[in-house]
């Protein structure tokens, strides 16, 4: 999983939640399925407050794999 920060944005955004987490699919069987902790299904999700967000991946076989990452804040 690659992750970005967020900004403090509060001036201009008071949730300051615009960091980036995007999941990628290697080996196992193609198409992959993604389900992140928050809801999304897409291996890219985008607008994350700072918070732990964990992904689970299926493959064509049914085969599993969960990561975890932390979107934390800019300085």
């Amino acid at each position: 999983i690659h992750s970005s920060c967020t900004t403090d944005t509060s001036k201009y955004n008071p949730t300051g939640c615009n960091g980036t987490a995007n999941a990628l699919g290697t080996g196992g069987v193609y198409p992959y399925t993604f389900s992140w902790s928050n809801g999304k299904t897409t291996s890219l999700i985008n607008g994350l407050c700072q918070g732990t967000y964990t992904v689970t991946l299926t493959d064509a076989a049914g085969t599993t794999a969960t990561r975890t990452t932390t979107i934390k804040l800019c300085h």
